[in-house]
């Protein structure tokens, strides 16, 4: 059976470290990385992940612009997203679910064990 291909959009260092370790030691797992929205959707192009772990909160281009402008590519639609985001307002909440998100996880209510549980529960592979 192949890696699961995980495109991780992320800018802080520490999290992105933290995910990749976590994957890496879980095994399974291919990941590449992005730090803003800008380079995440060039990586999705070349990438073509099975699912994108994409924040929100972004310099060059947000999370939101980010999956807006994914949603509008031919197959953009079919992308599996999970939005992480500290952000819990109610208005960003429906900003990101009206884009299609497969979940919406608050980062810091989540370990990288939990998430690595969603996305296989997301992708069908529990």
């Amino acid at each position: 059976m192949r890696n699961v291909k995980v495109a991780l959009i992320e800018d802080d260092t520490a999290i992105v470290n933290m995910y990749v370790t976590r994957f890496n030691l879980t095994g399974g797992f291919e990941v590449r990385v992005a730090n803003d929205g800008l380079h995440g959707l060039e990586l999705i192009a070349d990438f073509k992940p099975d699912i994108i772990l994409l924040d929100m909160m972004m310099p060059r281009m947000s999370g939101i612009e980010t999956l807006g402008r994914l949603r509008k590519l031919p197959k953009g639609e079919s992308y599996r997203v999970i939005a992480l985001t500290n952000m819990k307002d109610n208005d960003t909440v429906n900003k990101i679910k009206q884009l299609h998100v497969s979940d919406y996880l608050v980062k810091a209510e989540h370990s990288p064990g939990a998430i690595i549980d969603r996305i296989y529960d997301i992708l069908g592979k529990h």
